[in-house]
């Protein structure tokens, strides 16, 4: 008897994680669907590391700079896991925001 009502509970936990899960990719991809939120996410995954490598030639800086790129993969993976075709539209309005802005500097 016992095996069963343990069995039910975990099925029921399974359920409530899957839930879970279910809502946090619908929040990143409600994030994602405006640009603004795109242009923040990208801010924090490049700011995090999760484009460059994480080596500079100083054990402790490097050491922490792994632990910022950490995030930025999580980041980057839970983006990919929500909406993987965002990231290509991510990466030309990031391109294309860079050249706008280098062209207004070079004006001034």
């Amino acid at each position: 008897m016992d095996s069963f009502i343990d069995d039910k509970k975990e099925k029921n936990l399974a359920k409530l994680r899957e839930i879970r899960r279910i809502r946090e990719l619908n929040d990143i991809r409600k994030v994602l669907s405006s640009p603004e939120g795109r242009r923040f996410y990208w801010r924090v995954m490049a700011r995090a590391g999760a484009f460059h490598s994480s080596y500079t030639g100083d054990n402790n800086a490097t050491n922490f700079n792994c632990g910022r790129q950490d995030i930025g993969y999580f980041l980057l993976d839970e983006l990919l896991e929500s909406e993987p075709t965002i990231l290509a539209q991510m990466q030309r309005e990031a391109k294309s925001k860079a050249t706008r802005e280098e062209t207004e500097d070079n004006k001034e």
